[in-house]
């Protein structure tokens, strides 16, 4: 054998067993064939999402509203309360009384006021609570003719109460959670255009009639006078929305009373003189004439008087308004009137007297102006008020009135013929216009408590000498609306 194959034979070998062991360690398969094993579903858990919920009608998050003049926000009492921004306004008047000047600026922060006087009803809440005093008895120890049925009754739950002293109405305000407003913003309130930053005369502009509110109750030629419910003049609202803020009646501030603090008003948010002999007072009731009830007008009284001419309103500066306050359940004056027995009313010639009216019931009888008026005497160029139409009527209630035809002069007026009336029905509006007339007094009613067989004589007002020329006469509703108290 040749010695040179002799000694590669074990290299060979040696490289082939090398070879061979790592062939084994990683054998090789031919053609594999892949395969997918799934789990069963009720041996293995298996991770699930959530489903996705598509919202439908959901509204998108929104801003907190920015208050604005309209905002409104309603008290503890039912009181609507209406927003009034922060701002400069001018406060006083050059055509004013001394009182209103010099005219300025004032700044005020933000605040909240009522939208209406504080009512009957809700002054009734406070007294039950037993925050507030019933004056019900002194009302009528001091003005019988103002009963108390007008002060507890429910058809006069909606009428400003009255007969309150500053006292009353501050702790009325305060059991309320809010405060008697300062001078300068009631007079902002009842005023000031924050659109156009100008100043009105009136609350609802520069001129005055009878469609705005009722004043000048005394008045010969434009006397509008009587009194009513909050929100009886929509037409007579403030910049803001408030009612009543001129006629109606006269409202405490919070201020103590100075002639002369306009002198020295800080210009920013005034409070009033830090004393004084009275508080303040703004607006003026329905008895008072054009230029008493201006916006700007100003009065006091002793904060320990009271009189059937003034009630207040409450405001709260934007800051301290508290919006959870539990609401007390408010009171409602709807009564339903169920009998309407429609009389036509006819002025006698001879006697100046209308027809008799007797109550077959006891119960506070509403009579309303429907239409119609009665000449207060023939024309005559000698006297302004002949051939005037008014439809204003004197009611006498179990009385036997005493006059005749021939005693009649046109000089005297109706008082001295015969006793004036317990009570008035519609507005004295005298106008050569009867369509004008009739369109003043539409609407307007005046509650009388009756008992069965009382009766009521009428007569009309400023009717002095008709001379059997009354054209027209009165129609006028009657209807049983509930028992006295």
């Amino acid at each position: 054998m040749n010695s040179k194959k002799t000694l590669l034979l074990p290299f060979i070998l040696i490289i082939a067993s090398l070879l061979l062991a790592g062939c084994v360690g990683k054998p090789v398969q031919s053609n594999p064939t892949a395969t997918l094993t799934v789990p069963s579903p009720s041996n293995t858990p298996t991770a699930t999402l959530p489903p996705i919920e598509i919202p439908t009608n959901t509204p998108l998050a929104t801003a907190t509203p920015t208050l604005g003049v309209g905002s409104t926000w309603t008290g503890i009492d039912g009181m609507t309360l209406l927003y009034v921004p922060a701002g400069e306004f001018i406060m006083g008047s050059d055509a004013g009384q001394d009182n209103e000047k010099p005219v300025h600026a004032v700044y005020l922060d933000a605040y909240w006021i009522d939208q209406t006087e504080v009512t009957n009803a809700m002054y009734a809440l406070c007294v039950q609570s037993g925050e507030c005093i019933d004056h019900s008895e002194a009302i009528h120890k001091a003005n019988p003719n103002f009963d108390t049925y007008r002060y507890a009754n429910p058809l006069y739950a909606n009428y400003p109460v009255v007969y309150v002293n500053w006292y009353d109405a501050a702790a009325y305000c305060e059991w309320a959670g809010r405060r008697l407003p300062t001078e300068a913003e009631w007079e902002k309130a009842a005023s000031w255009d924050d659109t156009t930053k100008t100043k009105r005369v009136y609350p609802w502009g520069d001129t005055i009639d009878c469609s705005y509110v009722d004043y000048d109750y005394y008045g010969v030629k434009n006397g509008c006078g009587g009194g009513g419910p909050v929100k009886s003049f929509e037409s007579g609202k403030s910049p803001y929305g408030a009612y009543d803020m001129a006629g109606s009646v006269v409202e405490w501030v919070n201020d103590w009373y100075s002639e002369t603090y306009y002198k020295d008003s800080p210009l920013l948010n005034p409070l009033g003189p830090d004393f004084g002999l009275g508080r303040a007072t703004r607006d003026g009731y329905y008895y008072s004439n054009a230029y008493n009830i201006r916006s700007a007008s100003r009065g006091g009284g002793n904060p320990r008087s009271s009189s059937y001419e003034t009630g207040f309103r409450c405001a709260q500066s934007a800051d301290k308004i508290n919006t959870k306050q539990t609401p007390v359940p408010v009171a409602t004056a709807s009564i339903p009137y169920p009998t309407t027995v429609p009389i036509f009313l006819h002025i006698q010639p001879a006697t100046n007297l209308g027809d008799r009216f007797t109550a077959t019931a006891d119960g506070i009888y509403r009579f309303t102006i429907e239409k119609g008026a009665v000449r207060v005497c023939p024309p005559d160029p000698k006297y302004p008020d002949c051939g005037t139409w008014n439809s204003q009527l004197m009611v006498h209630k179990n009385r036997i009135l005493w006059g005749s035809y021939e005693n009649r002069n046109v000089r005297r007026v109706a008082a001295n013929l015969f006793p004036l009336g317990d009570y008035m029905i519609g507005v004295r509006y005298l106008s050569t216009d009867l369509t004008a007339v009739e369109k003043v007094n539409k609407g307007r009613y005046t509650d009388i408590p009756l008992k069965k067989d009382d009766y009521l004589i009428f007569m009309p007002y400023d009717c002095q000498s008709c001379y059997g020329d009354n054209e027209g006469g009165v129609d006028i509703s009657v209807s049983i609306v509930g028992a006295l108290p």
